[in-house]
This record gives C-alpha cells, sequence and structure tokens, in this order.
C-alpha cells in the first residue's frame, strides 16, 4: 500500500462559485428576472459564511464517496493561519501499490468539481430553487467522473524471468 494525498484549495472553490453565480444572475437577469432577485443568487464575500456550511457539507460527501474505495482514509483542513485564501483541504487514502499516481491531479480537479457543484446545488436550493435541477444533474456528473478516476486502475503484471519483459495478466 503507498499513500496518496489529494488537496483541494478552498480560495479556488469558493472563486468558482461566486463566478457562476454571478453569470447565473446576470443571465437571469438578461432574460428578464428582477434585479432584485438576480442580485440574491449572486454569492459574494458577505455569504461566506453559509457558502462555508455549504462547502464543509460537500466536503464531507466527498470523504463518503472516498471510504467507499478505500479502506483507510484520512480528511483533514489546513487553516492556513485563518486566512481563506491560503486553506487546503485533504484527503489521504492507503492505496494499493499499483494506483496510477499520475491521476492524482485529475482526481484532486474532480473532487473540486463535485464540492464547487454540490455547493451551488445546496444554494440554489436556497436562493433559486429552480435551478436546482441543473445542479443536481451536474452533481451527478461530477460523482460519476469521480468514481471513474478512483476505480481506474493499471494491470499488474509481473516479470518473466526468461525475457525480463512485463507479462500482463
Amino acid at each position: 500500500m503507498k499513500e496518496i494525498t489529494f488537496s483541494v484549495k478552498h480560495k479556488n472553490i469558493t472563486d468558482r462559485i461566486k463566478l457562476y453565480t454571478h453569470y447565473t444572475g446576470e443571465a437571469r437577469r438578461n432574460a428578464g428576472l428582477p434585479d432584485k432577485q438576480a442580485a440574491a443568487m449572486q454569492a459574494s464575500a458577505d455569504d461566506e459564511t453559509q457558502m462555508g456550511d455549504h462547502i464543509e457539507n460537500a466536503l464531507s460527501e466527498v470523504g463518503n464517496i472516498l471510504s467507499h474505495y478505500f479502506a483507510q482514509f484520512l480528511a483533514g483542513e489546513n487553516e492556513g493561519d485563518g486566512n481563506d485564501e491560503k486553506k487546503e483541504y485533504t484527503f489521504t487514502i492507503a492505496a494499493p501499490e499499483h494506483f496510477p499516481t499520475a491521476s492524482t491531479a485529475n482526481i484532486e480537479k474532480s473532487i473540486e468539481n463535485y464540492v464547487v457543484r454540490r455547493t451551488l446545488q445546496q444554494w440554489f436550493v436556497q436562493h433559486r430553487p429552480e435551478e436546482t435541477a441543473l445542479q443536481a444533474a451536474e452533481v451527478q456528473a461530477a460523482t460519476a467522473q469521480l468514481r471513474t478516476l478512483l476505480t481506474r486502475r493499471s494491470k499488474p503484471s509481473i516479470k518473466s524471468k526468461k525475457s525480463n519483459g512485463n507479462i500482463n495478466l
């Protein structure tokens, strides 16, 4: 077994959420939604506490997903000296030796995508319920992508004494 750590940055998550809610609010405003309602769906710095709660819930769900694939699993959080700009969330797993470490960056991106989409879904439930159907579909797609990456394995091989080459099983 080998340890692999995945980490996602709080700032990346919140920046993507703010950007997505901003564009969604502007698009709905351009489609005729009253300014006040469009503005209410846009996340800002004033919403950091509420958004943080949604992010924590989504991260907990990521932990549940990871624990289905790996027996040993640890979650952690680097507070970044109280500065959210530096805060990171980490997930450490004990993976089989043949687990492809090259896919770590893809898994990290997939975790971030899941957290962003799940947070957006929870956000829109409170601020614009008719937007949640799209986000629910995005959460399902992000979940499927994460599970696909977690189950990806390279085939074990043994060395042939005769040819010193690999024999795939």
